[in-house]
């Protein structure tokens, strides 16, 4: 995992477009940012923590995802937008992968990444689908799953506590610069 920058706009909106594609969702692009998107906020920096985070073997790009120090505020109560939390506002993974379990490894990471932090009291998302919401209630024990009206479809508010994985490194390495 390393941080996205500019350079890497074309290869990230290729695979946000191919994954939306193979979910038949149609050609777009949002996130939970109003006025950006995930491939915008490359190189941007959330205080002094980049924003835009790759996966990649060697030089193929496996991955990206998007993780902000704030809570989106539609569907989560009062309390839970004072609290210290890192949110998902993206995840997505190269379709030509699906089954390896890569979005497992980058929440994994996002996991450990929030404990290492040591300010973070949750790990935050939003799932669309029923089938990505039983993946982290289910596969990966997400306990903290509710289920919200927003913008007139149901969505699934899903928080998990931070945790260190100390034996993550041998699986996934980070880096501060790009690759």
């Amino acid at each position: 995992m390393h941080p996205g920058t500019g350079a890497d706009r074309r290869a990230v909106s290729d695979l946000i477009s191919d994954r939306i594609l193979q979910l038949g969702e149609g050609p777009r692009i949002g996130i939970e940012v109003p006025g950006a998107t995930l491939v915008d906020l490359l190189g941007q920096k959330d205080g002094d923590r980049p924003i835009v985070w790759l996966l990649r073997e060697d030089s193929r790009l496996l991955g990206c995802t998007a993780l902000l120090s704030s809570t989106p505020e539609q569907g989560w109560s009062a309390k839970q937008l004072t609290e210290p939390a890192l949110s998902v506002i993206g995840l997505f993974t190269d379709p030509r992968c699906r089954g390896e379990g890569l979005s497992r490894f980058m929440v994994w990471w996002a996991l450990d990444y929030a404990a290492r932090l040591g300010s973070v009291d949750w790990l935050r998302g939003v799932a669309r689908s029923d089938r990505v919401m039983r993946l982290f209630r289910d596969g990966m024990h997400c306990s903290n799953v509710e289920t919200v009206l927003r913008g007139g479809r149901h969505v699934h508010l899903l928080q998990q506590r931070p945790e260190r994985m100390p034996s993550l490194a041998a699986l996934i390495a980070e880096t501060t610069a790009p690759a």
